[in-house]
């Protein structure tokens, strides 16, 4: 099994992208046109962003849809 340490080493991007997946399911925001959407309006920032930043759109998109 690979560690969680490597993956984070290796692309900390992709593991919140799955997190920000993750809290969009769990607020049963099913609606995948949506969600691609607002995706690639962040697609942008996401070649610039630190991991910390991608963490508070992750939270922000859970707490307040947006």
């Amino acid at each position: 099994m690979i560690s969680v340490k490597f993956l984070l080493n290796y692309n900390n991007h992709f593991l919140l992208f799955i997190f920000n997946s993750w809290l969009l399911v769990q607020r049963q925001k099913t609606n995948i046109c949506g969600f691609i959407f607002r995706l690639n309006l962040k697609r942008s920032c996401l070649n610039t962003a630190t991991a910390s930043e991608l963490a508070e759109m992750a939270y922000s998109e859970a707490i307040y849809g947006s």
